[in-house]
């Protein structure tokens, strides 16, 4: 699984969307079927996010709330803070800025909370 992430972040950092989408669905799959709660929240983070990327917002939105709810649930704050930072884009490109600014803020807490550095930037800019 691991080996899959990590060709799917390769794939998108070389601009290979589709390629990082076709990994992370086979790695989303894999975390699923052995019981991964953890990994599977990340995963509809990147798969969202990749699903953003190719336009595909409806379906990207899907995820990223899957995601949310699951990372609630087995309370992973650092998976939510991405999670939470993906969907709160998405909002944004949709034209729902009060979603867009209750989940970016709330990202930004958790990822000072965390120290994910990233994520601060992230949910301040689409903050501003």
């Amino acid at each position: 699984m691991f080996l899959l992430v990590n060709l799917g972040a390769l794939a998108s950092d070389e601009g290979e969307t589709p390629a990082a989408r076709a990994r992370f669905e086979a790695a989303l799959d894999l975390a699923r079927r052995i019981g991964d709660r953890v990994r599977t929240c990340l995963l509809l983070g990147n798969l969202g996010a990749t699903l953003i990327k190719l336009g595909e917002d409806q379906a990207a939105g899907g995820l990223l709330e899957e995601g949310i709810e699951l990372a609630r649930t087995i309370g992973q704050p650092e998976a939510l803070a991405l999670l939470l930072t993906n969907a709160g884009g998405l909002d944004l490109r949709q034209g729902r800025t009060a979603q867009a600014e209750q989940r970016l803020t709330e990202a930004l807490r958790l990822a000072d909370q965390t120290g994910q550095p990233r994520l601060q930037a992230a949910a301040r800019c689409g903050l501003a």
